[in-house]
């Protein structure tokens, strides 16, 4: 939110490529997963936050992202590795997971960029 669109795009692929090298597991299929989900959330979030506040808060969008991330990577899983639709019984779980987490972040995003705004005087 605060940096644009290439900004998270920039972070996303450089989190992705610095966290697998440091890890060992670049261009390894979870370096795939990770990557792919990550650019496809980003693009969720970036669609999201172009229709305007008024149609997603930040907790939206942060949701938006986190439940994409989760069903681009069960999704890549289903079609690249495992070829079976029986991974669906975990979506239920992926999903509650994702919200969870998107509502946290989402908050704590929303409550740090009202912070940093008030703090540099830009909102009363």
């Amino acid at each position: 939110m605060l940096f644009g669109r290439l900004g998270m795009l920039v972070v996303v692929v450089t989190r992705v490529v610095a966290g697998s090298f440091l890890i060992g597991s670049l261009f390894t299929p979870s370096f795939i997963l990770s990557l792919s989900a990550g650019v496809a959330s980003a693009l969720a979030m970036i669609t999201a936050a172009s229709l305007g506040p008024r149609v997603f808060s930040i907790v939206g969008i942060s949701l938006i992202g986190s439940v994409t991330h989760v069903v681009t990577q069960l999704l890549l899983v289903m079609l690249l590795f495992v070829q079976n639709e029986s991974l669906l019984v975990l979506l239920p779980l992926l999903l509650t997971s994702a919200c969870v987490g998107g509502l946290i972040v989402g908050w704590l995003s929303s409550r740090m960029i009202s912070m940093m705004m008030t703090t540099s005087g830009l909102q009363t």
